[in-house]
């Protein structure tokens, strides 16, 4: 599993039966899932760093829509622990995201049509899913699904 929780970061976390929401300063490296286990079945909200006493810049890949569609459309799909990909297209002028539920595709094999996957619309370049890079390959821990 990926540590994308490293020590000093900021964890913004609650449970689910309460209202209130929880800050901790991680004292080592966690995945998602780890935290959420060692602190007693909680969720994490947000991560970010901690950069100076007045700043801290948040981390999180997906702002909480996207998050949100992307939970409810991989939903069926959770234990094929699918990839996630943004591409660019017509000359960097859109962009889509494609979900490899094969988990074994390479991002040339996705372009090809090759393998089981989800092809999202076509999107105007820099209006969605702004933290993600082009053709980089996401997990679901990496987006925080």
């Amino acid at each position: 599993m990926k540590k994308i929780i490293k020590k000093g970061y900021l964890v913004e976390y609650n449970f689910d039966f309460h209202d209130f929401v929880h800050y901790e300063i991680a004292s080592k490296d966690y995945s998602i899932k780890e935290f959420e286990e060692e602190f007693g079945g909680c969720h994490v909200i947000r991560v970010s760093i901690i950069n100076s006493l007045d700043s801290v810049y948040d981390i999180n890949i997906l702002d909480d829509v996207e998050k949100e569609y992307l939970s409810n459309v991989i939903k069926p799909f959770r234990s094929r622990n699918p990839k996630i990909v943004k591409f660019s297209y017509d000359n960097d002028k859109e962009e889509f995201i494609v979900i490899d539920l094969d988990n074994r595709n390479t991002i040339e094999e996705l372009l090809l049509c090759d393998g089981v996957y989800i092809c999202f619309p076509l999107f105007k370049k820099g209006s969605m899913y702004k933290g993600m890079e082009s053709d980089k390959e996401y997990t679901l821990e990496d987006l925080g699904l």
